[in-house]
C-alpha cells in the first residue's frame, strides 16, 4: 500500500460502537473508482465529519484506512472540493492533497498503521 498510496474524503457513518466481529470503531465510507467502500475503524472520530482516506490505488485489495488526525469537513467548501451523490471521488497523490496539513505528518500515519498491521 506504500508505494501506491492516494488519497480521498471519506464519511464517518456512525458513532463508536463495539462489534463482536470488528471490535470497538465507527463505520465510515469513501468512493473508489465507481464504487462506494465501506469499512469499520477504530479511532478519534466524529459522526458525520469527513476524513482523509488513504488508500492502494493500483489495488484496494491491498488495503485503505480513513485518518482520523485528518478532519477535512471544514475545508471541503474553502477548497471547492464538490460531493457527487453524497461521496467524493477525487483522489490525489500526497503532494497533491489540497489540503493545509504537513505532507509527513499524513505519510507519517500511513506508515506507522501499515507497519502496526504487519
Amino acid at each position: 500500500m506504500l508505494k501506491n498510496t492516494k488519497y480521498t474524503i471519506g464519511k464517518v457513518m456512525s458513532d463508536s460502537y463495539i462489534s463482536k466481529g470488528n471490535g470497538a470503531g465507527y463505520d465510515y465510507r469513501f468512493k473508489y473508482k465507481s464504487e462506494i467502500m465501506k469499512n469499520h475503524q477504530n479511532g478519534e472520530f466524529v459522526f458525520g465529519r469527513r476524513y482523509l482516506v488513504a488508500y492502494d490505488s493500483t489495488n484496494i485489495k491491498n488495503g485503505f484506512l480513513i485518518l482520523d488526525k485528518f478532519d477535512v469537513t471544514d475545508s471541503l467548501a474553502k477548497h471547492h472540493i464538490e460531493q457527487e451523490y453524497g461521496d467524493y471521488p477525487q483522489g490525489w497523490s500526497l503532494e497533491k492533497i489540497p489540503f493545509q496539513y504537513d505532507k509527513s505528518d499524513i505519510e507519517y500515519e500511513v506508515r506507522m498503521y501499515v507497519q502496526s498491521k504487519q
